[in-house]
């Protein structure tokens, strides 16, 4: 891909979709994954995805980062997520109705509220 970072090292480069082409770009140019609204049962199989493209390409889901950001999210599928490997949970904070996203903020200080425990 050109042009070339100049940084070094490069940038995390995050790249996302869901086919099988994709993931083999994003195993052969990427940093990283994002999987947008979606569950565990969901992300397992993409996830698995990644991890043979990146095999292919001669490299380890050790030095890759995966990132999910859920729709919505319990403890217990932050746990769920944790052991298949997900590095990061951004939850979805967007949306446009006000009230709908002051019920989402109080899902999520009650989800931080549990995780503190």
């Amino acid at each position: 891909m050109d042009p070339k970072p100049a940084q070094k090292p490069h940038i995390p480069l995050i790249i996302g979709g869901f086919s099988e082409a994709a993931m083999r770009r994003c195993a052969r140019y990427g940093s990283g994954w994002p999987g947008f609204g979606l569950n565990p049962e969901h992300s397992r199989p993409l996830i698995g995805m990644i991890e043979k493209a990146l095999s292919e390409e001669g490299r380890s889901i050790n030095d890759f980062e995966i990132i999910i950001t859920p729709a919505s999210i319990t403890p217990d599928e932050i746990k769920i997520y944790e052991d298949m490997g997900v590095d990061r949970i951004v939850p979805l904070l967007v949306n446009p109705e006000p009230d709908a996203a002051a019920r989402r903020f109080d899902e999520l200080q009650s989800l931080q509220a549990a995780l503190s425990k």
